[in-house]
């Protein structure tokens, strides 16, 4: 391996696309460029266009300092080339490099695999998202992806899916697997094993005890049914007997709940986990466990202020007994899904984000909301858009937002709660897609905003099930 560098005092503007058939170059300008093999330097030719790009046995990579003098690794030849049966590791996932534990990034938001090309030294690659590399990154790293973005003209994470690099995608099976395998595990908790009271049948009898009512749509929201949603966990605060339940979760394992990173620590960290009760005055008369909570893992790239990656996982003291009122729910694998609407279920506050003067129910809530387009969720946070607060607007990759034209009801899932639709396979099942995350206040026409499932599989099976 070579990395030849060059001084060039010109700004980097734009990716230059006449090379970008068989390898990726990434140009200071629009000049007409040649690429070579990666024993030779790659050179700019603006006295003719190139004819032709070489195998794609070369990546070329442009890292720019804005300095006095720009350091420009013009050629960075990590002579990376995945082939069709070479899988990638997807953002987000966890990696190693030096033999040190890190995450999956975008290069562009790693300083440290930045700083490691500007001094010759080769990041660990992981795959790519569109034509950008994604590099083994510690979690340590700060983004600075404003700054880049800017150096580099780039205006949204979009522009650089607009050209594939000659990669092949790892086989969505095997990132999706454990998940799958776990949801048709957890579907036979449905039954209750009994011993069969016949003298002429000897053994034991599986009965069905699915508490999932089959409703089309849920106007105005509703009191939910006993039993219906078993997944369902109320996050508690503070120290007994003052425990204050501020979010919502889901079971989705007997040691793990998932919930919103802003839930870890709202007033205090987050302490408990109760499950299985639906009525909070009345404790007594349905079953109940809480649980202490001794380990938080919040994404490594949530961002509190930006608002991005709100999704945390919480794990229990020890297993939660599993039974037909008490087990996991099902996870979302994949971008798409059927269904136009969903439900969210949770206490009802009021107030998005625990704001001061919401209240809730003592008793879980349901509704249906309609799935909402990023385009037009984009367009009912424009005012928020653009700030500090989602500098990049709503992303459709890591995001879905579901509203109630109307204006009501939308604040009836809790923070950290599920946004889930009912599978047809496994029976008596519901998929999470989304967690509550953000909205605007109560009674307006505005969507709430959920992290979506699907997009954070690799990061939480490298976790729930390693």
């Amino acid at each position: 391996m070579k990395i030849m560098t060059s001084i060039n005092r010109d700004p980097l503007k734009q990716i230059h696309r006449l090379c970008l058939f068989s390898g990726i170059a990434i140009f200071p300008s629009s000049l007409p460029c040649s690429c070579s093999p990666p024993s030779t330097s790659m050179k700019k030719d603006s006295d003719k266009p190139a004819t032709h790009c070489p195998e794609p046995s070369l990546l070329c990579v442009v890292v720019s300092a804005r300095t006095d003098v720009m350091l420009l690794v013009e050629a960075v030849a990590f002579t990376v080339f995945f082939t069709a049966a070479h899988s990638q590791r997807l953002e987000g996932e966890l990696c190693e490099d030096n033999g040190q534990s890190s995450f999956c990034k975008k290069l562009i938001e790693c300083p440290t695999a930045q700083s490691a090309i500007r001094h010759g030294k080769r990041p660990e690659i992981c795959g790519f998202d569109g034509i950008l590399p994604i590099v083994c990154c510690p979690p340590s790293a700060e983004m600075d992806t404003t700054t880049l973005r800017e150096q580099w003209g780039i205006t949204s994470t979009e522009s650089w899916n607009s050209f594939q690099p000659p990669t092949t995608r790892r086989n969505s099976n095997r990132r999706t697997s454990k998940s799958k395998q776990m949801c048709q595990k957890y579907a036979e908790y449905v039954y209750r094993i009994v011993e069969s009271p016949s003298l002429l049948d000897s053994g034991v009898e599986k009965v069905n005890e699915c508490a999932l009512i089959e409703e089309t749509l849920i106007v105005g929201g509703t009191f939910a049914s006993l039993n219906e949603f078993p997944h369902m966990v109320h996050i508690g605060y503070g120290e007994e007997p003052r425990i204050s339940y501020l979010c919502g979760g889901s079971l989705i394992s007997e040691r793990f709940v998932l919930s919103a990173a802003h839930c870890t620590k709202p007033r205090g960290l987050a302490k408990w986990a109760r499950f299985g009760n639906l009525n909070l005055q009345n404790s007594r008369t349905f079953k109940q466990i809480i649980l202490r909570i001794i380990r938080h893992y919040n994404h490594p790239e949530y961002d509190s202020v930006r608002l991005y990656n709100d999704i945390a996982l919480f794990k229990l003291e020890k297993d939660v007994p599993l039974s037909p009122e008490i087990r996991p729910v099902c996870l979302q694998t994949d971008f798409s899904f059927s269904s136009t609407s969903a439900i969210a279920t949770g206490w009802g506050h009021v107030s998005w984000g625990m704001e001061k003067g919401g209240f809730s129910s003592d008793r879980l809530k349901k509704v249906t909301l309609n799935i909402v387009d990023s385009a037009t969720c984009n367009n009912s946070f424009r005012s928020s858009i653009g700030g500090s607060q989602l500098p990049y607007g709503i992303l459709d990759k890591t995001m879905i937002c579901a509203g109630d034209e109307r204006g009501k009801d939308a604040c009836q899932g809790d923070s950290g709660g599920p946004l889930q639709i009912t599978l047809k396979k496994p029976y008596c099942m519901y998929s999470i897609i989304g967690i509550t995350s953000f909205g605007k206040n109560c009674g307006q026409s505005i969507p709430g905003v959920y992290t979506r499932v699907s997009h954070f599989i690799p990061w939480i099976e490298s976790i729930v099930w390693p």
